[in-house]
């Protein structure tokens, strides 16, 4: 999938189609491209801070399982599921550990 425009997307081998309020979209939540992040003692909340029409993201996510240094899964008010999170950066933490994080918001596999 390839996105044209905030509203617009482009699968492989078919035309673009545009997005409206209401469709449903099926497809794996991450947050990637984390270029700050903090442990925190807070619980795990709502976006913080989400802007309308861009990916950025702020939130805080509770550490389920370590898949690198670079990557882990956690919990999160996105999603009733625990949702792939990329770090720009080596980072160490631990599971269980409550975490603000800076990034950018991705759906992939869309269907």
């Amino acid at each position: 999938m390839y996105v044209l425009e905030y509203d617009e997307y482009l699968e492989n081998d078919k035309e673009s189609r545009k997005k409206k309020r209401g469709d449903i979209l099926e497809g794996n939540i991450s947050i990637e491209q984390v270029t700050f992040s903090q442990k925190v003692d807070e619980d795990i909340s709502p976006l913080s801070r989400y802007i309308y029409k861009f990916s950025h993201i702020e939130a805080i996510i509770k550490v389920d399982q370590i898949i690198d240094e670079y990557s882990l899964y956690a919990f999160s008010s996105l999603s009733d599921d625990i949702i792939l999170i990329e770090f720009e950066n080596a980072v160490n933490y631990i599971i269980g550990d409550r975490v603000f994080v800076i990034g950018s918001l991705e759906l992939s596999n869309i269907t």
